[in-house]
């Protein structure tokens, strides 16, 4: 068989934006402008993922195992990048059903990124998007913006604190009013989802443990277990996450390369 060492790995992100050119008739609406500055900067995304990317540069794609991340330990192993977009993920003609499988798109992702434009923040469906991450990607935690001009050259990683916003707040705008139903089931699956409760990261840690070294985590279990070590809980609980929209917060990893032209 073939070396897994040598295998081609696909590491998929997700790419939230605002449409570059958002209108109600299909005709004129479009996602990118006609210079194509959107694309070239997710070739710039994906070239620095697979190039330029550090341990230190995004902690969970250092250190998250297989079962966190789509089998990605570590930027070296990353042979290919892909990205879901919304404009060639759903069909446009008839979008209801990609909405109804959000949850499940984003949970096939390895990692969450957003094109930030000005009025990125204040659009409903990005807010969607990025709870939706939360609650269903393994790294929607901490996640990569990029904006208008990225170039992947000398870039640099400035993290911070952003609060997962409210999609049906009263300053959520929304180009479709019927837009909002479905808005507000994908938040309910969002808020109930226990894909991070301590449990299911407790499980999942112990899976971690076993697929890298079943003796190792067979001793760390008996450990733990007879002298009521606080280690693993300790990990389960600062890696475990629900939906408290305006109050859970999401690590943003805003790349700069110093050349961006700033927001549309």
């Amino acid at each position: 068989g073939s070396d897994n060492n040598d295998a081609a790995q696909l590491l998929t992100v997700m790419f939230s934006h605002r449409w570059t050119r958002p209108s109600l008739d299909p005709n004129l609406a479009h996602p990118d402008d006609e210079s194509g500055s959107k694309a070239k900067a997710m070739v710039e995304l994906a070239d620095w993922i697979m190039e330029d990317c550090k341990v230190s540069d995004f902690t969970l794609i250092a250190n998250n195992d297989k079962h966190f991340a789509g089998g990605l330990n570590h930027p070296k192993n990353v042979k290919e990048v892909g990205f879901w977009l919304d404009w060639n993920s759903v069909d446009q003609d008839n979008p209801m059903p990609g909405v109804i499988a959000l949850p499940l798109y984003v949970a096939c992702c390895s990692l969450f990124s957003f094109y930030e434009t000005a009025d990125y923040e204040t659009r409903c469906w990005t807010r969607v998007e990025r709870v939706m991450a939360y609650a269903f990607c393994a790294t929607g935690d901490e996640i990569i913006c990029i904006k208008p001009g990225f170039q992947r050259e000398k870039c640099k990683v400035r993290k911070s604190q952003r609060l997962l916003r409210d999609p049906m707040a009263s300053d959520a705008k929304i180009t479709k009013e019927s837009d909002r139903a479905p808005v507000a089931s994908l938040l309910d699956a969002a808020q109930t989802a226990e894909a991070f409760t301590v449990y299911k990261t407790a499980w999942k840690f112990s899976l971690a443990f076993g697929s890298n070294s079943c003796s190792r985590g067979f001793y760390c279990c008996c450990c733990s277990g007879c002298t009521c070590c606080y280690c693993c809980g300790c990990c389960c609980l600062l890696h475990a996450r629900v939906v408290d929209l305006e109050n859970s917060e999401v690590t943003v990893c805003e790349l700069e390369s110093g050349t961006h032209q700033g927001t549309e």
